[in-house]
């Protein structure tokens, strides 16, 4: 009964409370409601108990139809949520129901100590305590009102960007996936700080100060792919210090993380060593890896490009641009002034290329050059090359071309150009064989030296030998014809010395020969000329094989000719005379020791007619002696014509001395005689 009259008055006094004020009062004092309130409502030891109902799910809005915006109810927490109170944030049509925090169960800035860690696997759903967003927007953190660091809210979840610095992490190159971790300084001055900062609490040398690894999700004892790690090297009194710089990374084999490179206080690198003592040394391993140290490619594919560039600041010899060793020992340099020495660098080179070395008592190969290509006639060579204007292959080389590949036969060649005309371009001038011969100016040399000239002439040669002073020793000319002595050649073989100091000797050609076996049939020849008549006339005295002149000789069996005349002479018919400019000197004991000598008379006649008749006479300035042979005068008939040779021999008579001149004596009857020379063949007699 008392339960019924209290809810009688309590519906009266919220009826009246209504009318009065448009506010109602719920109480059990009589009091009016405050008059900022709308619903007052208090009592003495009770409370406020709010609808209690089991939502399903943040945007219910079948469990209680239509809720208003700001309706209060508490979830059960039975089929969604944390059970509490929830309030609709959103509208009657899409309903957001948010739960009211307690305390201690957000983010408190004094710390929190009910916190339950997430289950959820990276890139799922999270569940527990978390800080973060839960729809599709970024996370962002600030300090003193302003963003200083955001997460992107990415919608794939294995896809993490933060920016430190920046509200977007950028991507590099564009279009491509962004950075994870975009570190970036909005300062424009040249001091700003750096972005990232490792350090340590390490103030002796020899601890490491920082280390930045680089690892994969593969479950091993060593998950790091790389690391690069920085070691206070030194401190000062000052106190200063210094520190390096390394750089490690994992391999399979050996299984190790394993430092690669290093660069030092003072900026000395070292590849696979530890202690760089150049500003960049490189050393390969001891076993596995490649056998090559250190490869530079330029692949640009244009003109005026460098895969390596080395520069001494001066030109001096002294100084090396690169140096080459082996275990340590130099053995070739390039220096400053643009010269290279192979061998013994403790000299400076003389040229640009010099190569130094061997060993006494040994041949030393110094330079090889090769070519590793396998068949007949092909070889390699070396090319000397000035710049001219000629576009054609100018200078000279040397080529070792290989005739047959089988057994390696080849020869050297020599080839220089001869600047143009009928020399022109790069030709071949000499060749030594695998045999042994020496061709000049042939490719097919038939001797030991085999000498072709350029011409078939007297004046054009194939072979000359001179002094100091330019003097010719010895010519060969084109003809075949050889003079020692002079660079004139008449004859095909000449020997021209003159005595130029008082009491000199000119000694010409001296052939010696001994006979030492007992025997009696050996025969000894020193010297064999044998002269040759053809058509059975007198064969020009041009072809004979050798002319003395004035000399004595001791042969008994050789045949010396004496011009009488060498110019044109004619003969009138008429009564006989001394033939004018028809005249030698004779001592016949020049001829033979016993002074007893045979002559003969060649005429070389151009026209006659009649009957020619020639006789030897000899004058002494008073006396004239006739006829000075056996028999008397020399006749032909008028027809005959060219070398007309007396026959036979005839014997020189006495009563000529030594001294006395010869003279040619004519006469001829029926018509005239022409004749353009004349000689006298002298023989000692038989």
């Amino acid at each position: 009964m008392n339960k019924i009259k209290t809810f009688i008055t309590a519906c009266f006094s919220v009826f009246t409370s209504t009318l009065l004020y448009a506010q109602v009062a719920i109480n059990d004092s009589g009091t009016n409601p405050d008059a900022s309130a709308g619903l007052d409502i208090s009592f003495a030891k009770k409370g406020l108990l709010i609808p209690r109902d089991t939502l399903i799910g943040v945007n219910d809005g079948t469990t209680i139809t239509n809720p208003a915006n700001s309706l209060l109810v508490y979830n059960t927490g039975v089929s969604w949520g944390t059970p509490g109170y929830y309030y609709n944030a959103g509208t009657t049509v899409a309903p957001n129901w948010v739960r009211f925090m307690i305390s201690k169960e957000g983010w408190m800035i004094t710390g929190n100590d009910n916190i339950t860690s997430p289950t959820s696997s990276y890139g799922t759903t999270i569940n527990n305590n978390f800080i973060g967003t839960t729809n599709a927007v970024d996370f962002a953190f600030a300090a003193n009102n302003y963003e200083k660091m955001r997460i992107k809210s990415d919608a794939n979840g294995n896809t993490v960007r933060i920016g430190i610095g920046t509200v977007f992490a950028t991507a590099y190159p564009s279009g491509l996936t962004t950075t994870l971790l975009h570190i970036f300084d909005g300062g424009t001055a040249a001091t700003d700080f750096a972005q990232l900062q490792l350090g340590a609490n390490k103030t002796t040398a020899g601890n490491k100060v920082g280390e930045l690894n680089f690892h994969a999700s593969v479950n091993t004892t060593d998950r790091r792919t790389a690391s690069i790690e920085s070691y206070l090297t030194g401190v000062s009194a000052a106190p200063n210090i210094s520190g390096d710089l390394r750089f490690f990374t994992n391999d399979t084999v050996p299984i190790a993380l394993t430092e690669r490179m290093r660069i030092t206080s003072k900026g000395y690198v070292g590849i696979n060593i530890t202690s760089p003592t150049a500003y960049l040394e490189v050393q390969t391993l001891n076993a596995g890896g490649p056998f090559l140290g250190a490869k530079i490619w330029n692949n640009r594919g244009v003109t005026g490009n460098y895969a390596l560039e080395l520069n001494v600041a001066s030109t001096a010899v002294a100084n090396k641009i690169l140096v080459l060793k082996g275990g340590g020992t130099e053995y070739a340099s390039f220096r400053g002034n643009g010269r290279a020495i192979i061998g013994n660098t403790t000299d400076d080179p003389n040229t640009l290329l010099d190569i130094v070395g061997g060993t006494s008592g040994a041949t030393s190969k110094l330079l090889t050059v090769r070519s590793d290509f396998i068949a007949d006639n092909t070889g390699s060579g070396i090319r000397l090359i000035n710049s001219t204007s000629e576009s054609s292959n100018v200078g000279a080389e040397i080529i070792g071309l290989t005739l047959t590949s089988a057994n390696g036969r080849s020869d050297l060649l020599f080839n220089v150009h001869g600047g143009g005309g009928a020399y022109g371009g790069l030709l071949e001038r000499m060749r030594l064989t695998g045999e042994g011969k020496l061709g000049i100016g042939n490719t097919n040399p038939l001797a030991t030296t085999d000498i072709k000239g350029f011409g078939s002439s007297n004046t054009t040669y194939g072979l000359s030998v001179r002094n100091s002073s330019d003097t010719y020793s010895l010519v060969v000319n084109d003809e075949g014809n050889v003079c020692v002595g002079s660079l004139t050649i008449n004859w095909p073989f000449e020997v021209k010395k003159a005595v130029t100091a008082s009491g000199g000797v000119a000694k010409g050609v001296n052939i010696e020969q001994t006979l030492t076996a007992a025997a009696n049939n050996n025969k000894l020849t020193a010297l064999y000329v044998k002269p040759t008549f053809t058509n059975g006339a007198f064969t020009p005295v041009d072809n004979y094989g050798i002319v003395v002149d004035g000399a004595y000789i001791k042969s008994p069996n050789m045949i010396y000719t004496i011009p009488l005349r060498q110019t044109p002479y004619t003969m009138s018919n008429g009564a006989g005379a001394d033939l004018i400019d028809c005249e030698s000197g004779i001592d016949p004991d020049l001829f033979d020791p016993r002074g007893e000598i045979q002559v003969r008379i060649v005429i070389r006649v151009t026209s006659a007619s009649g009957t020619n008749n020639f006789q030897l006479r000899a004058h002494n300035g008073t006396t004239e002696v006739y006829p000075i042979v056996s028999g008397d005068a020399w006749t032909w008939a008028s027809t005959q014509t060219g070398y007309v040779v007396s026959s036979p021999w005839k014997d020189w008579s006495g009563g000529v001395s030594n001294g006395w001149e010869v003279h040619l004596y004519g006469w001829q009857s029926g018509g005239g005689c022409t004749f353009s020379s004349a000689y006298l063949l002298i023989r000692p007699k038989p």
